[in-house]
């Protein structure tokens, strides 16, 4: 642990920011594919037709759009 007067180097900086990102971005597709119900449909434990699985994913889509577009309009203000 670095005290806050010894400066971090910008790399470690760099590699925390994009950990952080990452798991972001993990906790954002699990709760919408939850969501979506992608997942038990793409997992192939149970027969689903390809229009389902294409209609799931299409909808999906649609609401990492929406995500993408809620956190634009938040950061910009």
């Amino acid at each position: 642990m670095k005290d806050i007067v010894t400066p971090v180097p910008p790399e470690e900086v760099r590699n925390m920011i994009k950990k952080c990102l990452e798991n972001a971005a993990l906790v954002n597709y699990t709760r919408l594919s939850a969501e979506a119900k992608v997942e038990e449909d793409l997992s192939g434990e149970v027969q689903v037709s390809s229009s389902k699985k294409l209609e799931d994913l299409i909808h999906l889509a649609e609401l990492c759009v929406d995500l993408l577009q809620q956190n634009e309009e938040h950061y910009a203000e």
